[in-house]
């Protein structure tokens, strides 16, 4: 069920002109990796001290939130972009918070400052408002989505009256509370994974007791928020459990990656999906063994990140079920994908772009001394090709030309 395959560079036309062009664009391309269906690019961060948390996408414009290494729970940091590849600093207000979550909802960015106000900017993340917490400031935000026009976030407690407490809205100014875990205390817990919309449904990891704690996850399923089909441990779905590094809708059913054992070792890729319904589906791809840690995704497609020792392999679907293996070997590790113009950006040690060729702008780039070093010598190419030519209407080359 698993498609590898490695894409090919086009060969390049004879003609002076096209050859300059690609002597430009091979200077440009030195990160370039030519995948399956995308070309890869990898870029360090802003700054060497700097790593990326999450991102969300607008269609045009990219938010991630960072911290600085050096101050892990510090100020938060956010960055912009227009192309997942080069970030630009921004604060739209957060004088110093740091940042619980981000998101992108009912047209909005997102962003939950550790007091639980909202920052909520526009598409292009050019002009931002606030608005009041939507829950006890003393709440974590664990998640951020948009389902049936109504932005939707978990929020968790370490301590309190509730351990955690689902709440919707349709204008981020009146909330409603769907769900508190204060009515059976064993589904919604302070050790929460992801939450997740889908068509006409909600779904949301929670972890395992231990000794999974740190593997493992059950998965609730909802409709409506206040009413949760919750599969725990008393009550098991079929298959594996479900690993809190990733769940996404596909379109169909909630796809997850199956989750690791405790020791860390390889396993083969097992992907799990379950409906809305509760039904369940685990595909196993036995020839394909490594160390797969993160899904992320969508339903236009969802990428899994292999963290073997030896290297870091990419895996990209469209539903699920036939993976691709892409060509790009990242540098870095990623803690979260969007997706980008058909393809995605992901964060995290580094930022990596995977795109269509035919999204790609045609490069523009300065005449520094190699560009036009390439130009010169492949018009000089072209010229003597062209001087070797024929020149005569019936192909034969005329003496002495």
């Amino acid at each position: 069920m698993i498609r590898s395959s490695m894409g090919k560079c086009p060969a390049s036309p004879v003609g002076g002109v096209a050859a300059a062009l690609m002597a430009i664009v091979l200077l440009a391309s030195a990160t370039i990796a030519h995948g399956t269906a995308l070309i890869w690019q990898e870029r360090p961060l802003p700054t060497p001290d700097v790593q990326f948390l999450q991102v969300a996408s607008s269609g045009t414009m990219l938010l991630a939130r960072g911290f600085d290494i050096d101050e892990p729970f510090g100020p938060g940091l956010l960055f912009i972009s227009d192309n997942g590849l080069d970030w630009t600093p921004i604060d739209p207000g957060l004088a110093g918070r740091s940042v619980d979550a981000i998101g992108f909802a009912l047209d909005h960015f997102v962003v939950i400052t550790e007091d639980g106000e909202l920052l909520l900017g526009n598409d292009d993340a050019a002009s931002w408002s606030t608005r009041p917490a939507a829950v006890d400031p003393s709440a974590s935000i664990r998640g951020v989505v948009e389902h049936e026009r109504r932005v939707w976030m978990l929020a968790t407690w370490r301590f309190g009256p509730a351990a955690a407490e689902l709440v919707s809205s349709a204008d981020f100014i009146d909330w409603t509370t769907e769900y508190s875990s204060e009515a059976i205390g064993v589904l919604f817990d302070p050790i929460l994974g992801n939450l997740t919309a889908g068509d006409g449904a909600l779904a949301l990891t929670k972890m395992s007791p231990p000794p999974a704690v740190t593997t493992g996850a059950a998965l609730a399923l909802s409709s409506d928020g206040p009413d949760w089909l919750s599969f725990s441990s008393n009550n098991p779905p079929a298959g594996p459990p479900v690993s809190p590094g990733g769940l996404a809708w596909n379109g169909s059913a909630f796809v997850g990656l199956a989750a690791p054992p405790l020791d860390g070792s390889p396993t083969p890729l097992q992907i799990v999906q379950r409906t809305p319904d509760g039904n369940s589906d685990v595909f196993e791809y036995p020839d394909r063994v490594g160390k797969f840690r993160t899904l992320h995704g969508g339903p236009d497609g969802l990428v899994v990140q292999q963290l073997d020792d030896d290297a870091h392999r990419l895996w990209t679907s469209r539903d699920g079920t036939d993976w691709f293996e892409e060509s790009v070997v990242p540098s870095g590790t990623f803690r979260g994908f969007a997706r980008w113009k058909g393809g995605w950006v992901g964060v995290g040690t580094t930022t990596i772009r995977g795109v269509p060729r035919q999204a790609l702008p045609i490069p523009t780039l300065p005449l520094g001394g190699l560009t036009v070093l390439a130009i010169v010598l492949a018009l000089a190419g072209s010229v003597a090709v062209a001087r070797r030519r024929p020149t005569s209407p019936s192909g034969s080359s005329t003496p002495g030309g």
